[in-house]
């Protein structure tokens, strides 16, 4: 196995039994002046800089699920024609809106 670089982000995990979950132990290693960010962050907000880490990763997840839900709902709707090989319509019909009022 090679010597980490200077720098370089190493990822270790371990299996932790909390109740009433399973948890995974993840190592994470950062640069000094991110790290002294980080537990200043948890520090002033009362938390942890494992639970300030878990709640970015969990709402990242629910970020790209929602991405994927919103995709395949998408992707499932019927297509849509908008043009017979006339002119292609505007914006405004298309998203079935009425034309601005000035």
């Amino acid at each position: 196995m090679s010597k980490p670089q200077p720098g370089a982000a190493h990822l270790d995990t371990k299996l932790v039994q909390h109740d009433p979950c399973v948890m995974r132990n993840i190592t994470i290693r950062v640069p000094d002046e991110l790290g002294r960010w980080a537990r200043m962050w948890a520090a002033k907000y009362d938390t942890s800089v494992s639970r300030m880490m878990a709640e970015m990763l969990r709402e990242r997840m629910r970020q790209e699920e929602d991405y994927e839900d919103a995709m395949e709902r998408f992707l499932a709707r019927p297509a849509r024609v908008i043009s017979d090989g006339g002119p292609l319509p505007d914006r405004a019909s298309i998203h079935e809106r009425d034309s601005p009022q000035h």
